[in-house]
Formats: structure tokens, C-alpha cells, sequence
């Protein structure tokens, strides 16, 4: 979703790096706060829950150390309500390439002048 997602940011003008965090501890923090330096911010992606995940580790992270925005595309804080193949609930709970592109978007959208003020703050 995220390397989709990417790909289709580019075509709107919106430069995104995607940077795979494999584990969470112990976490790459260097490649974190290096990713999100210039940036409008970052996007996690992950298959699970988002509380208590690579959201928030992110998002602690850079609250340590180059504060920035966050947006966070995984499972709602709830129970899965049915059962499913990985895609078909991937795409029950939002977990896409296009949700991963819409809060992107939004998260460049909250910055004063929709980052257009600044080339550098049209990357995620």
C-alpha cells in the first residue's frame, strides 16, 4: 500500500519516500528522524492496530527528536467484525494505497498554504 501510494502521490507532484521499519525494537531512529527531515511529516502504514504500534513509536520518536507531524493508517482501536483473506480485510478497515494517499494529502493540506509556500513541504 504504501510503495502504491507513493507511486500515485508522484503523479500529483507529491515526492514521498518510503521507508520499510521491519522491526519496531529495537527502532532504526537515525533512518527515522532522517526520512522526516524537510518533510511535511510522516505516514505509518502497518497490517494491525494502530494504537500501541509503528504509529506511535514513530510518533514518540519524533517527539524526542525532530518533531513533526504524524499520520497513522492501520486497524481502528476495535475487534475485527468479520474474518477475511489479508486484502479483503486490508480493505474492509482501510488499509490501502488510496488511504494511505489521502492522509498524505491531508497531512500536507494542515500546513499553512497547503505546503505550496514551500516545494520541500510537498514531500511525505
Amino acid at each position: 500500500a504504501a510503495l502504491a501510494a507513493a507511486d500515485r502521490l508522484a503523479e500529483r507532484g507529491v515526492r514521498a519516500a518510503v521507508l520499510n521499519l521491519h522491526t519496531l525494537r529495537p527502532l532504526d531512529v537515525d533512518a527515522v528522524v532522517a526520512a522526516v527531515a524537510g518533510t511535511a511529516g510522516a505516514v505509518t502504514v502497518e497490517e494491525h492496530w494502530r494504537s500501541g504500534g509503528l504509529g506511535g513509536v514513530v510518533a514518540e520518536t519524533l517527539a524526542e527528536h525532530a518533531p513533526a507531524r504524524v499520520a497513522r493508517v492501520g486497524m481502528p482501536d476495535m475487534f475485527a467484525d468479520r474474518a477475511g483473506g489479508q486484502d479483503d480485510l486490508l480493505d474492509r478497515y482501510g488499509i490501502t494505497a488510496d488511504a494511505v494517499a489521502a492522509a498524505a494529502t491531508d497531512l500536507i493540506s494542515a500546513i499553512p498554504g497547503g505546503g505550496t509556500d514551500d516545494p520541500d513541504l510537498s514531500r511525505v
